[in-house]
C-alpha cells in the first residue's frame, strides 16, 4: 500500500465526502444543499454538516491542503459551489478512475455506480434498496407526510445525514481499495511513480470540478422568444409541414433517396416543444455535460436537453445576457494537428501549419502548382481529403475508389503515396496501436485510457474488428485532452465559460472588456494545445453579440438559419391574424 501511504503524506487531510441536496428546475445543480459529510480515510473521523436553510457556510476544511474524494464529483463540488465554498483543487473522482479502469469492459446501465463499483471490489453495502426508496422519500418529500415541504425536524436531519453517512463509509472502503488497484495495474514503485499518477488522477478532477462551473453558469437564452415558439408552435406546425413537404426535393442529384431532408420533416413533425431550451429560474439552460462519458473521454450531455445537441436551427434561441456577448471559440482542423505534432512528423507539421491540409498535401504531390487555394483547385482539394480520412480512419482502396470514382489500382497508387509522404505519422500510430495490444490498453500523455478486452466488437448484430476505433483513439482522446486542459486554465483565469462543444467552448464575456478577454481566451486555448501535444492547434471565433446567427461562407442565412426564419414567419403570420395587425406591421424575420 505505497500509493496510499504516500497520498497521506502530500495532505494534511483525506477525505472522502458526500452530500444530500434538492436539484434546480433543470434537475441539473444543487438548488437547495441539505448537508454534507466527511469522513477522515486514515483516521477513520466522520464530520457532519446540515445547513438547512444557511445560504452559505465557511468550508469546514481548507480545502487546499486536503484531498476531498467523491463518486462523480460534479454534485459535490456544485453543491460547495452553492455554499460559497469555491472550486475544490484537489479532488480524486472515484467514478472518472472506475470508468478509466473498466469503462470498455462494464458496459450497460448502471455498471458503474458506487455500488456496483464497491460489489467490484468485495464490498457489500449495508443499506438495503426499500432503507434507500425510504430515505429519498424523506429527502424529496415524495409521499408529501409534511405540511413543510423540505423543511425536516430534528429527527429527519439526523436520519438523512446518517443516510449520507452510509455512502462515505462505503466510498472510504472504494477509495482504498482503488489506489491498490492503480498501484498493481501499473506497477508503480517509486515516489516519481507515485506523483505522476496523482498528479493525471488530480488533473482529471479538477476538470470535473471546472465542469460543475460550467454547469453552474448555464447558457443565457432567450426565454420571451422561447415561450413564444412553444405557445404557438402548435398551432402553426401542421401549415408549416405541409408547405415544407410540399418544397422539399427528397432526391438527390443522383436521384438517390434524401434521409437528410425527409427527417428534416419528421423532427418538425415530431416535436413539441423546445425541451432543450427549457430554462432555470435565472433564465439559462442547462443539463450534465457527463464528462469522460465516452471511450475517448469526451463530454456526452443529454441529447434530449443540451442546445448544442437539438435541431441547429434553434440555436438562434441562444442570446447573451445583458451587458455581454458570448464568443463560441472552437479548435481548427484540430486532428491533423494532433496526428503531426504526437507523431513528430515534420511533413505533416508543416501540412497543419499551412493552414489547408489538403492543398499542401496536393503541392507535395505535385498535383497543384505552389499558388492553388481551395478557391482555385476545389476538385484536386477534394481528393486529398478522401485521402486524409480513409487513411486516417482505416478505409481501404476500394472505399477510395468508388469516393473518387477512379479504379481501384489508381486509389492505391494514391493511398501508397499519401503513406509514404507521412511516413513518420503512420509509423508511430502502428507502433502506438502495437503497443496497446501488448499492453491491453492505449493511454493519453495525460493518462486517460481505452482497455482492449477484444479485438471484436458486436454492432448490429456482426462482428467487427475495432482497428478503426483503434487508430482513431489516440486522436480523439487527445483532443479531449486539449479542452480539459484549456478549460480548466480559462476558469482558473475567471472566464465565464457556459457551454463545452467537442472541440469548442462558449464563453461570456462583459462588453467593455471583450476585445481584450477575447485575445486572452484564445491564447489560453492555444496554449492548452501546446501543453498537451506539443505544438500550437489553431482556434477560430464566432461573436454572439443578440440571437445566435448561422451564416453561410458569404455572411448568408445557411438553411438553418433560413428554417428558423420560415418558422418564425409562420407564427407571425399566426398571432398577427388573431390581432388583426396590418401585414406592413409584422416584425422582419430574424
Amino acid at each position: 500500500m505505497k500509493f496510499l501511504n504516500y497520498i497521506e503524506n502530500q495532505y494534511e487531510r483525506v477525505l472522502v465526502e458526500d452530500t444530500e441536496f434538492l436539484l434546480d428546475s433543470t434537475k441539473t445543480i444543487p438548488e437547495k444543499v441539505l448537508c454534507h459529510v466527511y469522513i477522515d480515510v486514515f483516521s477513520g473521523e466522520s464530520f457532519r454538516f446540515w445547513y438547512g436553510d444557511k445560504k452559505s457556510y465557511q468550508p469546514p476544511f481548507d480545502f487546499d491542503k486536503c484531498l476531498l474524494i467523491s463518486y462523480n464529483s460534479t454534485a459535490e463540488v456544485g453543491s460547495h459551489l452553492n455554499l460559497m465554498h469555491g472550486r475544490p483543487r484537489n479532488v480524486w473522482d472515484a467514478y472518472v478512475e472506475t470508468a478509466r479502469l473498466y469503462k470498455p469492459m462494464r458496459s450497460g446501465k448502471g455498471s458503474l455506480t458506487l455500488l456496483t463499483t464497491a460489489e467490484k471490489y468485495g464490498i457489500k453495502d449495508k443499506m438495503s434498496e426499500a432503507d434507500k426508496e425510504l430515505n429519498l422519500d424523506l429527502i424529496l418529500r415524495r409521499n408529501n407526510f409534511s405540511h413543510l415541504p423540505f423543511e425536516y425536524s430534528k429527527a429527519e436531519q439526523n436520519q438523512i445525514l446518517s443516510y449520507c453517512e452510509a455512502d462515505t463509509v462505503l466510498l472510504r472502503q472504494l477509495f482504498i481499495k482503488q489506489v491498490l488497484d492503480i498501484e498493481n495495474k501499473f506497477n508503480l514503485k517509486t515516489d516519481e511513480d507515485f506523483d505522476s499518477e496523482l498528479w493525471r488522477i488530480l488533473n482529471r478532477g479538477y476538470a470535473i470540478s471546472s465542469v460543475a462551473l460550467v454547469e453552474r453558469n448555464g447558457i443565457p437564452i432567450d426565454s420571451a422568444l422561447v415561450d413564444r415558439f412553444n405557445t404557438y408552435w402548435p398551432m402553426v406546425k401542421n401549415e408549416l409541414i405541409k408547405e415544407a413537404n410540399e418544397e422539399l426535393d427528397v432526391f438527390n442529384e443522383n436521384l438517390s433517396f434524401s434521409f437528410a431532408k425527409f427527417n428534416e420533416v419528421r423532427t418538425l413533425q415530431n416535436m413539441t416543444k423546445l425541451t432543450a431550451y427549457a430554462p432555470g429560474s435565472d433564465g439559462r439552460t442547462r443539463t450534465s455535460f457527463n464528462m469522460f462519458g465516452t471511450v475517448t473521454g469526451r463530454a456526452s450531455p443529454s441529447s434530449s436537453k443540451y442546445v448544442f445537441s437539438a435541431s441547429k436551427w434553434a440555436r438562434n434561441f441562444i442570446k447573451p445576457s445583458y451587458g455581454n456577448y458570448l464568443v463560441y471559440i472552437d479548435y481548427s482542423s484540430q486532428e491533423p494537428g494532433v496526428m503531426g505534432y504526437l507523431s513528430g512528423d515534420k511533413n505533416l507539421i508543416n501540412a497543419y501549419q499551412s493552414g489547408d491540409i489538403y492543398i499542401h498535401t496536393a503541392k507535395l504531390f505535385g498535383m497543384v502548382p505552389e499558388f492553388a487555394t481551395k478557391e482555385t483547385h476545389p476538385e484536386e482539394r477534394k481528393i486529398f481529403k478522401v485521402l486524409y480520412l480513409a487513411n486516417s480512419y482505416g478505409q481501404g482502396p476500394g472505399a477510395v475508389a468508388e469516393s473518387l470514382k477512379c479504379s481501384l489500382s489508381h486509389a492505391k497508387f494514391l493511398q501508397n503515396k499519401y503513406k509514404e509522404t507521412y511516413s513518420q505519422y503512420f509509423k508511430w500510430i502502428a507502433e502506438v496501436i502495437e503497443a496497446g495490444l501488448g499492453n491491453k490498453y492505449l493511454s493519453t500523455v495525460y493518462g486517460w485510457q481505452r482497455h482492449i478486452q477484444s479485438l471484436f466488437t458486436i454492432k448490429d448484430g456482426k462482428k467487427q474488428h475495432i482497428h478503426r476505433s483503434l487508430l482513431n483513439w489516440p486522436i480523439q482522446s487527445h483532443g479531449a485532452e486539449i479542452l480539459r486542459q484549456a478549460l480548466i486554465d480559462l476558469t482558473d483565469e475567471h472566464f465565464k465559460v457556459v457551454a463545452l462543444v467537442h472541440d469548442a467552448v462558449m464563453i461570456e464575456i462583459p462588453i467593455p472588456e471583450f476585445k481584450v478577454r477575447l485575445t486572452e481566451a484564445k491564447k489560453i486555448m492555444i496554449d492548452a494545445s501546446i501543453k498537451v501535444v506539443g505544438g500550437p492547434i489553431r482556434v477560430d471565433q464566432e461573436i454572439i453579440k443578440t440571437n445566435y446567427k448561422q451564416l453561410d461562407d458569404d455572411g448568408e442565412p445557411n438553411k438553418d438559419q433560413k428554417l428558423f426564419n420560415k418558422i418564425m414567419r409562420h407564427i407571425d403570420r399566426y398571432t398577427r391574424s388573431r390581432l388583426n395587425v396590418p401585414p406592413e406591421r409584422v416584425d422582419r424575420p430574424i
